[in-house]
């Protein structure tokens, strides 16, 4: 969950750097990743040389503990 300043959230395939997206997390965004996403792209906020206003990230994850 994103609070505060809008950034751009970036993800590039990790086996081909040329197929790579970009999408602004608002104030308030949930941004859920699983599956082929989690596995088989990079992600990233990356760092701007604008002066930004504060933000807070909230990362939340699930464990899947092998029995």
């Amino acid at each position: 969950m994103s609070l505060g300043q809008t950034r751009n959230f970036d993800f590039r395939k990790k086996d081909h750097h040329q197929s790579k997206y970009s999408l602004p997390l608002l104030h308030g965004s949930l941004l859920i990743m699983k599956g082929d996403l989690q596995e088989n792209w990079q992600h990233r906020i990356a760092k701007s040389t604008v002066p930004m206003k504060e933000r807070i990230n909230l990362t939340f994850r699930w464990i899947n503990e092998m029995s």
